[in-house]
């Protein structure tokens, strides 16, 4: 790793601007290395893209199933405090 000499403005105390130097060249290497993973996700997906639904974990063909498995799904989230509800006031 090379370090390099930055010349900070007069009115920043130094050690605020290296803070901020470092800081900023952190989070650009971090941004390439995420950067650099995700296109190689793409590419070795084997996806190629442009079909709606392909990457989904569940069958888009079927409106009847894909509708009960909504239900289920949405259902089971938003009924849950109210079973938790219920059966905390039934312990009493």
């Amino acid at each position: 790793m090379e370090l390099t000499t930055v010349t900070p403005p007069s009115n920043v105390p130094t050690f605020i601007n290296l803070a901020v130097c470092i800081g900023i060249k952190m989070f650009a290497r971090a941004a390439a290395i995420s950067r650099t993973g995700m296109t190689n996700l793409v590419r070795y997906s084997h996806s190629h893209g442009g079909i709606p639904g392909e990457n989904l974990p569940f069958s888009l063909n079927n409106r009847y199933k894909l509708t009960a498995i909504f239900v289920a799904f949405f259902g089971s989230g938003l009924g849950l405090p109210f079973f938790v509800l219920r059966h905390q006031l039934l312990k009493m």
